[in-house]
């Protein structure tokens, strides 16, 4: 799902003026499946055509209370 909401979002950041960042959530899920690492999420924004300057990742504090390792492992 945190997949597919950042490929929308990564569509339509391209109309938001280029001095405005861009926040994008992510859950900690999506982080204990590698789903951003690798480069991954920067191929994602090369792709989009986003300078990766302007992007914010986002994690729910409150859905990290009892994974400290995960955050710690990224």
């Amino acid at each position: 799902l945190d997949a597919i909401c950042r490929t929308a979002i990564l569509q339509r950041a391209l109309e938001l003026p280029e001095d405005i960042l861009l926040f994008v959530n992510v859950a900690p899920q999506t982080l204990d499946h590698d789903l951003l690492g690798g480069g991954r999420l920067l191929d994602e924004l090369t792709n989009a055509g986003i300078d990766p300057r302007r992007v914010v990742i986002e994690i729910p504090e409150r859905a990290l209370e009892h994974r400290v390792h995960v955050v710690d492992e990224a």
